[in-house]
């Protein structure tokens, strides 16, 4: 169950424990950086993740004020609500974290109704997780990742 607090708290109860989900702040960025695997592979990351806490676009996921994941929803993608990025901490993936983080994002996407997302056909977690909830995937991106295409996802959200 999520139950929305204020504009940018949520809390998450899971298998008897409550996660805050909540806006990312500057002071983050270590903790956020510390958890994402592809901060080692992608020479951009680390000045992303920074930006987007700048800007506003970062939730983290919280347990005991410990970040156990974070979300960033952007425009990227042809200036449509984009689920930029989802990462949960290794030791906490499969535990409803990231799906979490998935359901506030879909909160975020404005009037359009809509929220597009990617991930590498590699990543059957995300894949699964995104289909389980409802995503539709449309289209198919080669060459980003040598041998590991991106798949681009959509849906359409029912608004309330």
């Amino acid at each position: 169950m999520i139950r929305r607090l204020e504009t940018l708290k949520f809390l998450l109860c899971f298998k008897g424990e409550i996660v805050e989900i909540r806006l990312g702040k500057i002071e983050n960025s270590s903790a956020i950086k510390a958890i994402d695997s592809s901060i080692g592979t992608d020479p951009n990351r680390a000045e992303y993740i920074d930006s987007s806490l700048q800007q506003g676009t970062v939730r983290a996921a919280l347990d005991d004020d410990e970040i156990i994941g974070y979300s960033v929803v952007n425009h990227s993608f042809f200036r449509r609500p984009t689920l930029d990025m989802l990462m949960v901490t290794e030791s906490r993936r499969g535990s409803g974290i990231g799906r979490a983080l998935l359901r506030e994002a879909q909160t975020r996407m404005g009037d359009s109704g809509e929220l597009w997302t990617s991930t590498n056909e590699s990543n059957t977690r995300m894949r699964t997780l995104l289909e389980s909830e409802g995503f539709v995937r449309t289209g198919r991106i080669e060459n980003l990742d040598p041998g590991d295409p991106e798949l681009v996802y959509f849906k359409q959200l029912v608004k309330t």
